[in-house]
């Protein structure tokens, strides 16, 4: 009746009439309009209460489950990485992480991560860690013998443990952006 009409008042009208439509069919269509079908059903029992029973199981699982599978997919790249560091070693020197994180897709290479290392002030200036870091167990430092031509000469090497691979490369990952 309203379209027939042809003034501003009529088209008023039939605006409210179409967006209260669409918000009836919205909550027509929603899960609780469902799920009230679905208990009336059970409550009035028989074969379609046992329908509308196993039917109501589904809904309220699949609701349960979707911010679970979520923070599953959100919390992918943290698991592969950290499956990839089960699998290697304990501790690895700069270099080979320098190579894991790669495989993360952050490249930055060996000298670039031990500059990174001592901007951030994980690393002194002579690619020592600092204190912390190994109370933390961040990093190892372990001593190495060379024969030189000058004779045997000790050197220190600093190694990354598996809990500083995992807190490295999520650092890593914030500072590059890097999206999984």
């Amino acid at each position: 009746m309203v379209k027939a009409m042809d003034d501003d008042k009529s088209w008023d009208v039939m605006d409210k009439f179409i967006d209260e439509y669409f918000a009836m069919r919205q909550v027509i269509d929603s899960n609780d309009q469902l799920k009230a079908k679905l208990l009336l059903s059970i409550y009035n029992g028989g074969q379609e209460g046992i329908i509308a029973s196993k039917e109501l199981t589904k809904i309220e699982v699949k609701t349960a489950t979707a911010p679970l599978l979520q923070k599953i997919e959100e919390d992918k790249p943290y698991t592969e990485f950290a499956k990839h560091v089960t699998e290697s070693s304990d501790t690895v020197d700069v270099g080979e992480f320098a190579k894991i994180v790669k495989n993360e897709h952050i490249i930055i290479g060996r000298n670039r991560l031990f500059e990174w290392l001592r901007k951030n002030k994980y690393l002194m200036s002579n690619n020592t860690p600092y204190q912390k870091y190994i109370e933390n167990k961040y990093f190892e430092v372990v001593e190495t013998t060379k024969e030189t031509a000058y004779g045997t000469k000790v050197f220190t090497k600093t190694l990354i443990t598996g809990k500083g691979q995992v807190a490295l490369v999520e650092k890593l990952r914030k500072e590059f952006g890097v999206a999984a």
